[in-house]
C-alpha cells in the first residue's frame, strides 16, 4: 500500500498471478461440482477488489487489468455456472481460463515494471493533454461518418425495407443484408468516425448529432456487433479522463446502452418458436421458452466458454499456424469469414479468445497470450503518458475492443479495428502534417540568375 491509498499496478498484478496459481492448484484437490461453485462466488471477489484499486491508483475504469479483471475474473466465473440449455463449466475449462490470467497478468507486471516512467506516482499530479485536432482531421472525421449514415441508409432504400422490423421473417434473417459491393466496409467506417469525434472538446452538437444517428441507424440494421464496437470505443475515450460524477455517470450510461442494445436486438432476432424448435422439441431443454430468453445474455458469454473447451480437446493442425493470429495482415490473402474453429454447441458457435490462439500454437498457445498483454499493457502506458498524441489513443482504443470482446473474439471483423482504421486515421493525420508544413515552410519563388 502506497503513501496515496492504492496497491500499486505491480503488486495488483503479482498479487493476481499467485492468487490464480493457487487457484489453479486447488482444482486439482476438490471436486469439480465444488470448484464451480468456489470460482463462481471467489474469483469475482477478487476481480472487484482488482477494479476498485486500479481506480483509486488511476483514476479511471478504462485499463488492461480493470478490463481484464471485468471480462475474465467476473462476467467468465459467473457464467460458469448451470443455466438452461447449458451445462456448468468443467474443471479443464476452469484451468484453462486461470492459465491464461496466469500469464496475462505475469507478463502485466513484467511490463509495468519495465515502464514506470510511464505510471503516474501521484494520482493528483497527473494532467491528461486533449490531443490537438485540426478543422482539417476534424472535418474528415465528420465526413467519414457522414459517408457511413449515408452508406446504412441507401442500403435500406435499395433493400426497401428494415429487416429489424419485419413481419414474416425468421427472427435469425432479421438483420440487415449488403445490397452492394463495399457496404460492409462504408457502414462500419463511422465506428472511427465517432470515436474520433468524442476527442474533440468542447464536443459541439452536430458531432453527437452525428454520433446518435450512426448508433441509431445501426440498431436498425439489427446487427449488435457495430453498435457494441462504437460505444465501447467511445468509452475508451474515458482512459484519459479524471474520473468525476459526470464520468461516472457517463460510462454507465454508456454499459447501460451496451447492454439495452443487446437485450432489444436480441428480442427481435429470437422468438419463442427458435427455442420451442432448437431446445423444447429436441430434448435439450423441458422448461419454458421465456427462461431461455430471460437467460440468453448468459448463454452468450457461458457458450463461448464451453466452445473453448471443446477446441482444447482437439488435435493441433499445424497447418493453421498463426492463420487467426496473422489474421489482420493476411486477409488479402485469407478471407476471414472463411476461417471457423467448428465447434457448436446447442446451436452456439462461438468462441473466445483462448481458442484461437490454441489453434493458432496448439499447446504453445500461451506465448501468443504473453506476446498480446506486453503490447496491450505498454500501448496503455505510453498512451497515458503521451496523452496529447491522438494516433496513440487510436491504438489504445483497439486494445480496449480486443480485451472487452475477448470472450467473443469476433475474428471476421477485427482487422477492420486493428490494422484498416488505424492506417486510415494515419493517412489523414499525414495528409494533414504535410498540409500545415506546406503553409508553414511556402516554395520559394526561384530567384533567377545573373548574367
Amino acid at each position: 500500500m502506497t503513501k496515496y491509498g492504492y496497491v500499486s499496478v505491480q503488486a495488483r498484478y503479482l498479487l493476481l498471478t499467485l492468487f490464480q496459481v493457487l487457484f489453479f492448484l486447488t482444482t486439482y484437490v476438490f471436486s469439480e461440482s465444488v470448484m464451480v461453485y468456489v470460482y463462481a462466488i471467489l474469483v469475482p471477489i477478487i476481480g472487484i477488489w482488482s477494479i476498485v484499486f486500479d481506480y483509486r491508483q488511476f483514476r479511471t475504469l478504462v485499463t488492461p487489468i480493470s478490463i481484464y479483471s471485468f471480462v475474465w475474473l467476473i462476467c467468465m466465473p459467473i457464467t460458469s455456472l448451470e443455466a438452461p440449455a447449458m451445462e456448468p463449466l468443467s474443471l479443464i475449462g476452469i484451468r484453462i481460463i486461470l492459465s491464461g490470467g496466469i500469464f496475462f497478468c505475469a507478463s502485466g507486471l513484467f511490463i509495468s515494471l519495465l515502464c514506470k516512467r510511464f505510471i503516474a506516482t501521484d494520482v493528483d499530479s497527473e494532467i491528461f493533454a486533449l490531443p490537438s485536432i485540426s478543422n482539417f482531421v476534424l472535418n474528415m472525421l465528420r465526413l467519414i461518418t457522414i459517408i457511413s449514415c449515408a452508406s446504412l441508409v441507401v442500403n435500406f432504400l435499395i433493400t426497401g425495407s428494415i429487416k429489424i422490423f419485419s413481419s414474416g421473417v425468421d427472427p435469425a434473417d432479421r438483420k440487415t443484408i449488403d445490397s452492394f459491393f463495399g457496404f460492409s466496409f462504408l457502414s462500419s467506417l463511422g465506428t472511427i468516425g465517432s470515436f474520433g469525434l468524442v476527442h474533440y472538446r468542447p464536443l459541439k452538437r452536430i458531432d453527437i448529432s452525428l454520433i446518435v444517428l450512426y448508433i441509431t441507424l445501426q440498431l436498425l440494421t439489427g446487427q449488435r456487433w457495430f453498435i457494441i464496437v462504437t460505444i465501447l470505443l467511445i468509452l475508451s475515450s474515458y482512459s484519459f479522463v479524471r474520473f468525476g460524477k459526470k464520468e461516472w455517470i457517463s460510462v454507465f450510461l454508456g454499459s447501460l446502452l451496451i447492454a439495452s442494445f443487446f437485450i432489444v436486438l436480441t428480442y427481435f432476432r429470437s422468438s419463442s418458436s427458435d427455442f420451442e424448435t432448437y431446445y423444447i422439441k429436441t430434448g435439450i431443454y423441458s422448461g419454458s421458452t421465456k427462461d431461455l430468453s430471460n437467460t440468453e445474455i448468459i448463454r452468450y458469454f457461458g457458450m463461448c466458454q464451453r466452445n473453448m473447451v471443446t477446441v482444447f480437446s482437439q488435435q493441433y493442425d499445424i497447418s493453421k499456424l498463426l492463420q487467426f493470429s496473422l489474421t489482420p495482415i493476411l486477409f488479402p490473402i485469407i478471407k476471414p469469414n472463411e476461417l471457423s474453429l467448428d465447434t457448436s454447441i446447442n446451436a452456439y458457435t462461438a468462441n473466445n479468445i483462448l481458442s484461437y490462439l490454441y489453434s493458432d500454437m496448439g499447446n504453445l498457445w500461451w506465448l501468443l497470450v504473453v506476446i498480446l498483454s506486453i503490447i496491450v499493457n505498454f500501448i496503455f502506458y505510453y498512451t497515458r503518458f503521451y496523452s496529447n498524441h491522438f494516433m496513440a489513443r487510436i491504438l489504445w482504443s483497439t486494445c480496449v475492443l480486443g480485451l472487452s470482446l475477448s470472450f467473443f473474439a469476433y475474428v471476421n471483423a477485427y482487422f477492420y479495428w486493428i490494422i484498416l482504421f488505424p492506417a486510415m486515421i494515419g493517412v489523414i493525420l499525414m495528409i494533414d502534417h504535410s498540409s500545415q508544413k506546406s503553409t508553414l515552410n511556402p516554395t520559394r519563388s526561384k530567384i533567377p540568375k545573373q548574367i
